[in-house]
Formats: structure tokens, sequence, C-alpha cells
């Protein structure tokens, strides 16, 4: 292979990387527009973690529509969580603990969703919890703690077979903590921290037995 066709291929497969890459810049003083990788359509995996990030997250970022992961912890990112961002079609990881976001969750988790990882604690999240998240059929971590939830217990998380972590510490959930009458509530739970709040009443008797099974 000549030189000039060595150049011209190692260009081409540079650029290819490029559009399919995943980027990792976690634990830097970086402060990049998040809407500078929206123009990205092949990226996969994001990882901004421990920077210092401000402003909102565009709803821009969606055009990245192959995302899998999107670690954005720790920075100081403020606004809301765009729709949009849920329901990406790859998406299996949203991590966005330890900002300054606010506002309610997204609305609308669609169906058929491949989330398995929610991060969303230590924020300013308030409002009260779509039930659209019980599409979230593959979830396995459910972290809202440290927020301003003001909600009942999500009894109808409990039919979610992979959910093992599920946090809603120090949040404004009250009530009962209601079971509805399932044998099997919270099969694969392996964490349950609902600490910090304002629930009442008995804890329902299927869920002691899958504590006692953990």
């Amino acid at each position: 292979m000549t030189s000039s066709v060595y150049q011209i291929f190692n260009t081409y497969y540079t650029c290819r990387l490029m559009t399919t890459f995943k980027g990792s810049f976690s634990q830097n003083l970086l402060t990049t527009p998040m809407d500078q990788f929206s123009r990205n359509y092949q990226l996969t995996i994001l990882d901004l973690s421990f920077n210092l990030l401000t402003g909102s997250i565009s709803s821009s970022i969606c055009n990245a529509s192959s995302m899998e992961s999107l670690f954005l912890p720790h920075n100081k990112l403020t606004g809301i969580i765009p729709q949009c961002l849920v329901n990406l079609p790859y998406l299996q990881v949203l991590d966005l603990q330890m900002n300054k976001l606010y506002g309610t969750l997204p609305s609308t988790f669609s169906r058929n969703n491949r989330l398995s990882t929610l991060n969303l604690n230590d924020n300013q999240l308030e409002g009260i919890l779509p039930e659209s998240l019980s599409n979230c059929t593959l979830l396995e971590v459910l972290n809202l703690g440290n927020n301003q939830i003001e909600d009942t217990f999500p009894h109808w998380l409990q039919k979610l077979p992979y959910l093992k972590v599920l946090v809603l510490r120090a949040n404004k959930f009250h009530g009962l903590i209601a079971s509805f009458k399932t044998n099997h509530g919270f099969p694969s739970l392996i964490v349950f921290d609902i600490s910090s709040n304002d629930f009442s009443g008995p804890i329902p008797k299927a869920y002691i037995q899958n504590f006692e099974a953990m």
C-alpha cells in the first residue's frame, strides 16, 4: 500500500472510529457545553463525570440516538431532564447524580426501553413519580435519594423482575408502604432504602419475606 493510499485509509478509519467512539473524559476540569456532543450521531458511551459542567442538559443530546450509557454525575448541571433523554432507544445507563437538576422527572418512559440503571440522586427534583417507570422492565438500579419528590409509596415498582437497588431516602414520600396483596413483591431486591421520609404503618409481610431471603 503506497503512503498516500495508506494516509487516505488511515484518515477514513480514524473518522469512522470517531463516529462510533466511546468517550471517557471524567475527573478533569472540563466545561464543554453538552450540545457539542449532539453532533455525533453514533456516540454510544459518554462519561463526563467529576468535571465542571454547568448549564442545562440540552435536548439536542438526544440526536446521539445510539447512546447506550451517559455519565454526568458530580458536575454543576441545572435545569430539567429532557423528556427525550429517557426515551433514547438504546439507553441502558443514565447517571445524573450529584448535580443541581430541578423540576419533575420525565413524565413518560416508553415501553420496551432498555434502561437498567437510573441514578438521579442528590439533585433538586420534585413532584411525583411517573407510573410509566414501570415500563422499565429491565431496570436493576433506581436511585432517587436526596431530592424533594413528594408522593406515596410507588407500589407499582414491585413487579419489576430485575430491580435490585431501590433508593428513595431523604425525600417527601408519605403514607403506607402498600404491597397491594402481592406475594412476590420486589423479587430481586437487595438494597431497599426508604429512610428519612414520612412513611407510616407496617412493612408488608411480602417485603419482609424477601428481606429474609437477601
